[in-house]
């Protein structure tokens, strides 16, 4: 649900309106993920338009559960597939759901324009780096209102199926983020059922068509067997 909830257009705009600017809102859509090595990072979003990739670089988003030098490396990778498909260097955004090792903690450094990040050495594979996971974000959940970004990643991070299960949950950005997250739910549940009635009733047919089959094969058999009358 974490990644699909990033594809929504109102999530894309916390998102680069954070990182970029408001002047990119509505300016990003999400694109394909699977690179020519055949490995598949989680979400990209690239400017509607190319020639806006000048100011408004790709941004790539990993949700991880826990993130180590491995984790470092295939960033550095997918990074550089965009820079290859896109001719720009990316901006990488990972947010961290569990743990963090040690290791990778000690090459971040602070962020001053994001304080609830912190920032990964990113030189000669993207324009920046940032790693947000619950201990940079739990300073700045006293803000009221939240920042839109900090408020999207302790949704991330905390992964409550339930609104009133969840700290925060007076927050308008935290609303609306469970509002999104019910109705594609709901469309979810809806389309399975579609397809649910749709198989049932292929089933049905195929039933009735094979009883169909079997009532025809035993006529012909009983005809076959039967006493054949000698014509005078």
């Amino acid at each position: 649900m974490s990644k699909l909830i990033l594809n929504k257009d109102d999530v894309i705009n916390i998102v680069v309106s954070a990182i970029t600017g408001d002047n990119a809102s509505n300016k990003y859509s999400t694109k394909p993920t699977e690179w020519p090595d055949f490995k598949r990072s989680d979400v990209l979003y690239c400017p509607s338009s190319r020639k806006d990739l000048k100011c408004h670089p790709p941004l790539l988003i990993e949700i991880q559960y826990s993130a180590d030098m491995n984790f470092f490396r295939r960033l550095v990778d997918y990074s550089l597939s965009i820079k290859k498909c896109y001719d720009t260097l990316p901006i990488a955004l990972a947010v961290v759901v569990h743990n963090t090792s040690q290791e990778l903690s000690n090459i971040t450094s602070e962020c001053q324009k994001f304080p609830f990040a912190k920032k990964l050495p990113c030189t000669g594979w993207a324009k920046d780096c940032l790693l947000i996971y619950k201990q940079t974000v739990s300073d700045h959940l006293e803000n009221k209102p939240l920042e839109p970004l900090v408020a999207l990643a302790h949704f991330l991070i905390e992964g409550k199926s339930a609104l009133i299960n969840m700290e925060k949950g007076n927050d308008e950005t935290i609303k609306n983020l469970y509002t999104i997250a019910k109705q594609m739910v709901s469309h979810e549940f809806i389309n399975e059922k579609i397809s649910t009635t749709a198989f049932e009733e292929l089933y049905c047919y195929a039933i009735n068509g094979l009883n169909q089959t079997e009532e025809i094969l035993l006529e012909y058999l009983l005809e076959a067997l039967s006493p054949k009358k000698k014509k005078c």
